[in-house]
C-alpha cells in the first residue's frame, strides 16, 4: 500500500468484506481509482486485473468458457450477491466480469 500512498498520494481504506480476503480502496479526491487484495491463487503471480462491466458476470462467464477460456471465480451469490465472475483467456490472462450496478439483477 506505501507504493501506491507515494506514487498517486492514494488514500487507502480496508473495505470490510464478506469473506475471508482484505480488500483495500484507494482513491484520491474522495473517489475510488482502484482496489487491492491479496489473491487466493497462490500460483497467480501480482497483476492488476482489468474489469468489464457486463449486464450478467454469470451469462459472461459461460460465454467465455464456451469459446475456449476458463471460469477461474463463477458468479455466485455469496460473491458480491452474484455480480462478479473471474475469466482467463485461452492464454491464462485473467479478467473480471462485474454487473454493474452490482445490486441490479442480472438481465
Amino acid at each position: 500500500m506505501s507504493f501506491y500512498k507515494g506514487v498517486f498520494g492514494y488514500v487507502v481504506e480496508t473495505v470490510k468484506t464478506s469473506g475471508p480476503v482484505t480488500y483495500y480502496s484507494l482513491s484520491s479526491g474522495g473517489v475510488p481509482r482502484a482496489g487491492l487484495y491479496q489473491s487466493p491463487w497462490k500460483h497467480v503471480r501480482s497483476n492488476w486485473l482489468p474489469y468489464v462491466l457486463v449486464p450478467d458476470a454469470k451469462a459472461f462467464a459461460d460465454k467465455a468458457a464456451s469459446l475456449g477460456g476458463k471460469v477461474l471465480l463463477e458468479a455466485h451469490p455469496n460473491v458480491r450477491g452474484g455480480s462478479l465472475a473471474i475469466v482467463a483467456d485461452p492464454t491464462g490472462a485473467a479478467i473480471a466480469l462485474q454487473r454493474w450496478p452490482p445490486d441490479v439483477p442480472a438481465k
